[in-house]
């Protein structure tokens, strides 16, 4: 099958092909839930300052920890490895993905520099696997930001959430439904 040189517009005007095929792209790129003029936060936006790279602390699990998740050795023990390896995200802390069965992880953020452990997330589980995978928590060393993509916490819509750490907690930038894959 051959493409026409041109494609004629609803105005009247004729395209040339190469210009008709990008405004097609763009309108099925903000069809889709992916508008090309509404910027995603960039990781550059909030970058920090420094990345430590001392050595990391040892893990501060909740003394008598007999509850869940310290109590839990898969848990200790994801902590532990990951705090071994340093700074993941903002310059001196860890972002520590424990599963919760495939397709679900839960998440902490721990301290490299003091090894505190910050358990309490916005958002409990996320589920990235199935038929419509999602990317889950995105993060970089040297950036405040992170991305989390998937079902959370209610199962029903999949979101897609720009959170931003500040000092101790994050700080919910922007949260909207997308569509499936």
């Amino acid at each position: 099958m051959r493409l026409p040189s041109s494609i004629q517009c609803s105005r009247g005007r004729t395209l040339p092909n190469t210009l008709a095929m990008i405004g097609i792209t763009f309108a099925w790129l903000a069809w889709s839930g992916r508008s090309a003029t509404a910027a995603d936060p960039a990781y550059s936006d909030y970058a920090v300052q420094s990345v430590f790279h001392g050595r990391p602390a040892t893990p501060k699990f909740r003394p008598g920890a007999d509850t869940w998740p310290d109590a839990d050795p898969r848990f200790r023990e994801s902590v532990e490895y990951q705090l071994a390896k340093g700074a993941n995200f903002a310059g001196a802390y860890a972002i520590v993905k424990i599963s919760c069965g495939t397709g679900c992880s839960y998440a902490v953020v721990v301290d490299v520099r003091n090894g505190h452990i910050f358990e309490d997330l916005p958002f409990r589980a996320v589920m990235v696997g199935g038929r419509d995978p999602y990317r889950g928590l995105s993060f970089h060393v040297d950036s405040r930001l992170l991305m989390v993509e998937g079902f959370v916490d209610e199962w029903q819509t999949p979101v897609r959430a720009y959170y931003e750490w500040v000092e101790t907690n994050f700080r919910l930038i922007r949260k909207v439904p997308i569509g499936a894959r």
